[in-house]
């Protein structure tokens, strides 16, 4: 039986995980997810993929002093078994050198956070639907 999507959230911000988890879930999501607080705990995890598994990596533009979120596209798409996972940034204000660089490493989709988190359903519903039906066969 082939493994549901999973979904990779790399945010340091608890409460910004926390919308972004409720807002999938208010769109279906029964896959599997999983918070990372920052880029080295989000290599551990994207290394230890199953090739082939549907995946998505939803990674804030700023997530801490040790790393971006354009630090871990630039790395997924170096490396055999990440290189074409859909990638998405979220961001609240993404400077313009990070946007030019998570679009030259091939970023799916830049988001940008609403004032009102609790308004990210919507918007993360446009951007999985841009997905293969494999990745979203749970979307609502």
């Amino acid at each position: 039986m082939k493994e549901s999507c999973v979904i990779l959230l790399v945010e340091d911000d608890l409460n910004d995980a926390f919308f972004v988890r409720r807002a999938l879930e208010m769109l279906g999501f029964n896959g599997r997810f999983e918070h990372v607080l920052d880029v080295e705990m989000a290599k551990t995890f994207l290394t230890a993929l199953q090739p082939g598994q549907s995946s998505v990596v939803i990674a804030d533009s700023s997530v801490s002093c040790r790393g971006s979120g354009v630090d871990l596209l630039e790395w997924t798409r170096n490396q055999e078994n990440t290189k074409t996972i859909p990638f998405f940034i979220l961001s609240g204000d993404i400077q313009p050198q990070l946007k030019q660089r998570a679009n030259a490493a091939g970023v799916s989709l830049i988001l940008t956070k609403p004032p009102n988190f609790a308004d990210i359903a919507e918007p993360l519903r446009q951007v999985l639907t841009s997905l293969p039906a494999h990745y979203r066969e749970w979307l609502k």
